[in-house]
């Protein structure tokens, strides 16, 4: 479930009635159990949120990132409606963290706070990036949710409803001032290469979307003649 970590300073999520919600989810680290539908998932996901919201309906995005394994393809994924499935193909573990921190900072850039960020994510300990984005997004009225590392638990744990609802309900944060000087040390952290990687990936994912777009361009056009 989600709770208070010990590690990272987590914001309270926002729900206004029209505050939208972005989840990144890691299907490798956290895979959908056997027999169950995704497109149910992706449903339950936006039902819940919209609960939160009373009667809202602010946009609810979720990305999931697999590999080699994931025994669920592209195409349902799509049908399923995920926004997005990516499939890393090398670099395991950490090139999907790095993708998932990369589309986080790109999502950020197009959709204005108050918003809400929830990573389902086995975050990689040796690097400060989670730390300091974390903190960053805190600071700039994000609500944000970062799963436990452990203890190990599957997706979904029991009726998707009522895990969603221990996702979505959380712990409030820690306003202790060891949290405040946790983010205050998280800003100041030099970071200089996790930012050339996050850089790297960015640039790498705003190449990406213009292909797409002319893909779409160029389906449009050779449908229309």
């Amino acid at each position: 479930m989600f709770m208070h970590g010990t590690d990272l300073r987590i914001g309270a999520l926002k729900f206004t009635k029209d505050s939208k919600t972005c989840v990144f989810w890691d299907v490798v680290d956290y895979p959908i159990a056997k027999g169950v539908d995704p497109a149910s998932i992706r449903g339950s996901i936006k039902e819940a949120i919209h609960e939160k919201q009373e009667g809202g309906d602010g946009e609810v995005t979720v990305y999931a990132y697999g590999d080699k394994s994931t025994t669920v393809s592209e195409r349902e994924f799509a049908d399923a409606g995920f926004d997005q499935f990516e499939l890393v193909t090398e670099g395991g573990k950490r090139e999907r963290f790095w993708s998932i921190f990369a589309d986080i900072s790109l999502w950020r850039m197009e959709v204005p706070a108050p918003a809400n960020i929830i990573v389902l994510a086995k975050v990689i300990e040796d690097t400060m990036l989670p730390y300091r984005l974390v903190a960053l997004l805190t600071c700039w009225d994000y609500g944000v949710r970062i799963s436990e590392v452990k203890p190990k638990w599957r997706f979904p744990g029991g009726s998707a409803a009522s895990f969603l609802t221990s996702i979505i309900d959380g712990t409030e944060p820690d306003n202790t001032p060891a949290a405040d000087a946790l983010a205050a040390y998280t800003l100041a952290a030099n970071t200089s290469s996790d930012s050339e990687e996050l850089k790297r990936l960015q640039r790498k994912r705003q190449q990406r979307k213009r292909q797409r777009e002319r893909k779409r361009k160029l389906k449009q056009e050779q449908e229309s003649s």
